[in-house]
């Protein structure tokens, strides 16, 4: 019975360190743009968190704004570690909300290209566009969304057991 107790926590922990490794993925490129000679590299704390571009003044400015899901996908997976941490032999929901935010932010990351966008706003002409960046993944979002899947396994393995 000892040994059964351990292996729960134990597995809870390792959730949590998957979960805590996927979120720091943050750091690392996500997706890239450009040919194979000149690509452009922007992080997860760019594509979540916003990065300015191309500023001349009143002229033009180009940026990549906020976006929710791209934060969402990076901050899920830590707090599903959080609630595999916190949940006890007989907390099925917490067990089941670690499992529904790993595999949600595993979805996220890798659809990261389909939703971050650009906008460009011109000066002289009062217009703002939005276009898609586009681009692919890069390792990090691959990484981090593989983490967040084998932390979805673990806190499905512990709903099972």
């Amino acid at each position: 019975m000892a040994k059964r107790k351990t292996n729960d926590k134990l597995v809870g922990f390792v959730v949590f360190c998957l979960g805590l490794l996927a979120t720091l993925t943050i750091f690392l490129a996500a997706l890239y743009k450009g040919s194979e000679d000149n690509k452009t590299y922007y992080t997860g704390l760019e594509v979540a968190f916003g990065k300015s571009g191309l500023d001349w003044g009143t002229l033009v400015k180009a940026y990549i704004p906020f976006n929710i899901l791209a934060t969402l996908a990076y901050i899920l997976p830590v707090i599903g570690g959080v609630l595999m941490l916190l949940a006890g032999k007989k907390d099925m929901l917490l067990k089941v909300l670690a499992c529904v935010m790993f595999l949600g932010a595993a979805v996220l990351l890798f659809l990261l290209p389909q939703y971050i966008k650009v906008v460009t706003e011109s000066g002289l002409v009062g217009s703002k566009s939005t276009v898609n960046l586009g681009g692919s993944l890069a390792y990090g979002a691959i990484i981090g969304a593989s983490l967040s899947i084998l932390g979805c396994l673990g806190s499905a393995y512990k709903i099972v057991k």
